[in-house]
């Protein structure tokens, strides 16, 4: 907490300056969105102006943790088409047969990705021992979070040490894994949230998220809705990552969503920024006239429905405005040559899966194809 990089990042949101490690923020406010800073600003405002009389010149600060992040490993049972090896080791052996050259891994990193065992040291939990006193919130990322034993044997430790009815414990799961032991444990703690991560509806997602299955994902949802309060789960939200897969049919997870009494029904959309490639920002023109029809209407159906939740409703229109900031169209190439690499090391086809989208790009193509052809002739 007191490095010279957290230093500086403090001493920058002092002075109002943003970070280049601050653009996802950036960029959501800048079209009009509610960013995890606001979000998080909103939840810690009673401690702002205590902690910045007490940031030192320095940027330095004594350390209480009210709120920790853990990130254990890259294991995850996922290889989605937007992710990469160090979020999920599944990547590592597919990577460089997948992606274009300027994006191939040395064999140096591949090892580094291969080699995430710092999650089973014994500092881990020695740390964790220390950290507790005062600690109100625990998130768990990944890799998939469920999956990792070190997340279990935390929570363990944290019920031990009579801490747990103090602590909110929180998630990023794709949702794919419920397991036994870990829904037992959440009855111990003050309460538990979910942030699940689904870009699709039915095969939509599973083309994204290779090799999900959506059958489980429903049955997961489901089990969860009905057994919240007995879980001790407050709250459930479906995050989607929109991209240039699932922007024009978004609205098939809008409409999911209805049939549920206790998740939430409005979802928390994330732009992705990277790869470039497979941002909503390289959709031909007429997609995006398309898409922004889509979401409109379904900005429409919740406001009829006068569904709450203001911030994720608003995050629909910024939405909207970063997929309209500027072409990009110059990486389709770059995105049709690494799809059609992954959908052939996985046996799937775009056509079959998303019409729409390669309708899109088919006339796209034929219409530069029509335009260079004209070009030549005059």
């Amino acid at each position: 907490m007191n490095a010279e990089m957290m230093k500086e990042l403090r001493l920058k949101m002092l002075n109002g300056e943003w970070s280049s490690v601050c653009t996802r923020c950036f960029e959501t406010e800048k079209n009009g969105g509610n960013s995890r800073r606001i979000i998080e600003n909103a939840d810690y405002n009673h401690l702002i102006a205590s902690l910045k009389e007490k940031t030192k010149p320095d940027g330095s600060i004594e350390v209480e943790f009210k709120s920790i992040d853990y990130r254990l490993g890259n294991k995850c049972n996922l290889q989605c088409r937007m992710c990469n090896p160090f979020s999920t080791s599944n990547w590592i052996k597919d990577w460089n047969d997948i992606k274009t050259k300027s994006e191939h891994l040395s064999v140096e990193l591949a090892d580094y990705y291969s080699g995430f065992n710092w999650p089973e040291e014994s500092y881990l939990f020695d740390e964790l021992r220390e950290k507790l006193k005062g600690v109100q919130r625990i998130h768990f990322a990944g890799g998939e979070p469920l999956l990792s034993p070190q997340m279990s044997r935390m929570l363990k430790e944290i019920i031990a040490l009579g801490y747990s009815r103090n602590i909110i414990v929180s998630y990023n799961t794709n949702i794919t894994v419920l397991p036994k032991e870990v829904l037992e444990l959440w009855k111990q703690f003050k309460e538990v949230r979910i942030l699940a991560s689904i870009d699709g509806f039915g095969e939509v997602n599973e083309y994204i998220r290779h090799p999900s299955r959506w059958s489980v994902i429903d049955k997961n949802l489901c089990y969860l809705d009905e057994h919240a309060e007995e879980l001790n789960v407050s709250e459930v939200i479906v995050s989607c990552t929109v991209q240039i897969y699932n922007a024009l049919s978004i609205a098939e997870l809008f409409d999911y969503l209805k049939k549920f009494k206790k998740i939430l029904p409005v979802l928390n959309l994330s732009n992705l920024f990277y790869p470039e490639y497979l941002s909503t920002q390289v959709l031909p023109a007429e997609a995006k006239k398309e898409a922004t029809r889509r979401l409109e209407k379904v900005l429409q159906d919740l406001n009829e429905r006068h569904v709450t939740h203001k911030y994720l409703v608003d995050n629909i229109q910024q939405t909207i405005a970063f997929m309209n900031e500027k072409d990009c169209t110059h990486f389709i190439p770059q995105f049709k040559k690494t799809n059609a690499a992954f959908d052939k090391k996985k046996n799937v086809k775009l056509s079959a899966v998303l019409p729409d989208l390669n309708k899109f790009l088919i006339n796209f193509t034929l219409d530069q194809l029509v335009q260079e052809s004209d070009s030549q002739g005059n």
